[in-house]
């Protein structure tokens, strides 16, 4: 599952909704100051509102806790009736 972190990272930051770190061309790895710049951009700066206001339009999606667990209760539902079920 971790495979698919970098995937997730460039989508979110493509859709605005995330912000992809600065990382090592190499070997994938970011330094702590990477992290704290983006952490200050995104934050503070005039540039990272775009990512403040995207952040306060998702908001009611997914900070409306009822929403949520009826999306985990749906979720378990399906997986408890479909458990038998595979596939070839």
């Amino acid at each position: 599952m971790s495979n698919d972190q970098g995937l997730n990272a460039r989508y979110f930051g493509e859709k605005k909704v995330g912000y992809e770190l600065p990382r090592d061309e190499q070997d994938g790895s970011f330094t702590s100051d990477a992290v704290a710049e983006s952490l200050r951009m995104v934050m503070e700066k005039e540039e990272g509102r775009v990512y403040r206001d995207k952040a306060k339009e998702l908001k009611p999606l997914f900070g409306d806790r009822k929403r949520q667990n009826v999306y985990v209760d749906k979720f378990l539902e399906y997986i408890t009736t479909h458990k038998g079920c595979r596939s070839a």
